[in-house]
């Protein structure tokens, strides 16, 4: 059973690649909103990188000057610190 599947595994690359040579081309047509489809895509992802650019920035600036976040000495908020909570 082994030896049937490595041969067999062996085969289909090499059956997929010859594939390739022997396939003739195709007269297909392209609608014209295939490429404003595409032009959208672009425009997208390259909107999409600088938003997650603006959002992570001064992290980005950190991690490439090398500087590390500084520890807040801030005292945490306490139960008793919401105005609901004074009487």
């Amino acid at each position: 059973m082994h030896t049937a599947l490595s041969a067999l595994s062996s085969r289909i690359p090499l059956a997929l690649g010859l594939s390739f040579l022997i396939i003739s081309p195709a007269d297909a047509y392209i609608d014209p909103g295939t490429g404003s489809y595409i032009f959208q895509i672009i425009v997208a992802t390259l909107f999409g990188g600088l938003y997650a650019l603006k959002l992570y920035w001064q992290q980005f600036k950190d991690f490439l000057t090398g500087r590390k976040k500084p520890d807040s000495t801030e005292r945490p908020p306490q139960p008793d610190d919401h105005p609901s909570a004074k009487k």
